[in-house]
């Protein structure tokens, strides 16, 4: 496990009595499962593993001192074994991976092809270990995708709406790899605002974003749009655009 594995957890707690109703033996077992179905080099998790690693998650969040009886050095130890997975970083980071794994399960099925297409690529990238998937957790920022270390960064603090909008917005960013910013950025908010189901009114509001708004990418000073009208369609953009219709490669 990415966290700390069941011997450490156990070297801190002690070994489980195996009593019935001892939450820590329970914890202990749970945990052990839990190890046997985890692949630490795959950042996606199976939804065997999403669902008992959730119940797990829970299960070491409701633990209390007082589930444990009378102080004794043994039950001391084992809630200190517990308070210390409670607070891990590791194990909320695993529980960050289970929530973009289980949102990925679900783009799978979903009746838009540039959504069910962009799951299904990701997850088979994934497993094949030539993609990968991690958290970000910067201010005002959803989703990145990182070239450098082929992964895709995604807040877990955001809806699931906006989760499925900007897995596919920066899957678009892997597949094209453009040096055209300003055609890249539309196709990307495009696709984006398709996968969320926006009104129309919301494609509207995309080139004001990336041209102008101050709180936004402001390509026009850069120079990005270049000499051309801003483009009003996809189509525009071209083979950014044909190339990688509903997320996958085309020509």
């Amino acid at each position: 496990m990415p966290f700390p594995d069941i011997e450490t957890f156990t070297r801190i707690g002690g070994a489980p009595s195996g009593k019935t109703g001892s939450n820590y033996s329970a914890i202990c077992k749970a945990y052990a499962e839990l190890d046997r179905l985890c692949d630490p080099n795959i950042a996606y998790n199976n939804k065997l593993f999403q669902d008992k690693f959730e119940a797990f998650y829970a299960q070491v969040q409701r633990f209390h001192p007082n589930d444990v009886g009378a102080a004794t050095p043994k039950k001391t130890a084992e809630t200190a074994a517990v308070r210390a997975m409670q607070t891990s970083a590791p194990l909320k980071k695993e529980l960050g991976l289970v929530r973009i794994s289980r949102l990925l399960d679900k783009m799978t099925t979903h009746p838009l092809p540039l959504v069910s297409n962009t799951g299904r690529e990701i997850i088979r990238k994934v497993k094949e270990r030539s993609f990968n998937i991690g958290l970000i957790d910067i201010p005002n920022v959803n989703a990145q995708y990182n070239r450098a270390s082929n992964t895709m960064l995604i807040n877990t603090s955001v809806s699931e709406k906006l989760g499925v909008g900007v897995i596919v917005h920066e899957y678009h960013h892997y597949l094209t790899n453009s040096e055209d910013k300003y055609a890249d950025e539309f196709v990307a908010h495009w696709k984006q605002y398709l996968a969320m189901g926006l009104g129309r009114e919301k494609f509207a509001l995309i080139n004001p974003f990336l041209l102008d708004d101050p709180s936004g990418y402001k390509l026009r000073s850069a120079g990005a749009i270049r000499t051309r009208l801003p483009f009003s369609k996809p189509e525009d953009a071209g083979d950014l655009w044909f190339k990688y219709l509903d997320n996958k490669k085309t020509g």
